[in-house]
């Protein structure tokens, strides 16, 4: 029978291929993701999410640099940073059920930030296991481009 974070994992496939960790180490990246730190001082998702954040916010700020068909402007820039509110990235994994991975890990409360936070890790971890273009993928999944 596979753990709780696995069964999350292959639900979350289910809406985007980039959440497929096909590694022990994708495993053990996306299992961090999924772990608060309120529930392990050591390994959770707190570092990882910085990474996803600054890895997502790269990504598309990238992707508008290199559009041939546009000119962005500063404010085009910061309309693609605006993605990354916390606001935003909730309403997301809200609607990828991060909110119901959390509270099932026994999280007392899955506020905005904790979901978030949750989302970005696993940017981070798509990121590192499986590269940029998966990220890219997954940003456009959501609809983040």
């Amino acid at each position: 029978m596979p753990a709780a974070w696995e069964v999350d994992l292959t639900q979350l496939e289910s809406q985007s291929a980039s959440f497929a960790f096909t590694t022990p180490e994708g495993k053990n990246l996306a299992m961090r993701a999924l772990t608060h730190s309120s529930l392990s001082n050591s390994f959770n998702n707190t570092d990882l999410a910085r990474v996803g954040e600054l890895a997502g916010k790269a990504a598309v700020t990238e992707r508008l640099f290199l559009d041939k068909d546009s000119k962005p402007t500063g404010a085009d820039y910061n309309d693609k940073l605006q993605l990354f509110t916390t606001a935003r990235l909730a309403a997301v994994g809200r609607n990828l059920r991060l909110d119901q991975v959390l509270l099932k890990a026994n999280v007392p409360t899955a506020s905005n930030n904790m979901v978030a936070q949750c989302l970005c890790a696993l940017f981070g971890a798509v990121k590192i296991a499986n590269g940029q273009q998966a990220l890219l993928e997954l940003l456009d999944t959501l609809g983040m481009k």
